[in-house]
């Protein structure tokens, strides 16, 4: 399937452990397709990290060259995620940051040339009204609107379409 759209989406655990206590994680997943938890290849300053012992006195045995799914760095995740996603999903051509299951604008972190910098505009410009929770529901509607007619420009359909401009 061709122009599919991958939605990315991002965890954080904040615990008390020694190993910065802020991790991130990533699940990419589009319409039709399994969950595929996002992963790299660790280095020597990530094995490290995770060998610390924690506050129970437990370590991990992590190496360089070892996998994991948790990042220390949302940015790092959201690179390796923009780097990642077309040969995890061949035909993709689309990646946002969000749910597959969320019919409205979500940040886009990888597309067509000169999609993504006006549809991050309008999901902006939606966060800043607060959504549907602001009483600004015709604004909102318009800006959805604005961001489907544009994702459309490209070729490219959100699951969502048939829904689209005759629910909102």
């Amino acid at each position: 399937m061709t122009n599919q759209t991958v939605y990315c989406s991002i965890t954080s655990w904040v615990d008390c452990s020694t190993v910065l206590g802020e991790h991130y994680y990533a699940r990419l997943r589009c319409q039709n397709c399994d969950e595929i938890d996002l992963e790299y290849t660790i280095g020597k300053m990530e094995a490290d990290k995770f060998n610390e012992p924690d506050i129970f006195g437990t370590s991990a045995e992590y190496k360089p060259g070892d996998r994991s799914t948790r990042f220390f760095c949302e940015e790092k995740l959201r690179r390796a995620a923009a780097r990642r996603y077309k040969t995890l999903f061949p035909g993709a051509s689309l990646l946002v940051v969000g749910c597959l299951y969320i019919a409205q604008p979500q940040e886009i972190l990888d597309g067509p040339r000169g999609l993504r910098a006006p549809a991050n505009a309008i999901f902006r410009k939606c966060e800043e009204l607060d959504w549907w929770e602001s009483g600004h529901d015709s604004e909102v509607k318009a800006l959805m609107r604005k961001w489907l007619a544009l994702v459309l420009r490209f070729g490219i359909q959100p699951w969502w379409h048939p829904l689209s401009l005759e629910s909102i």
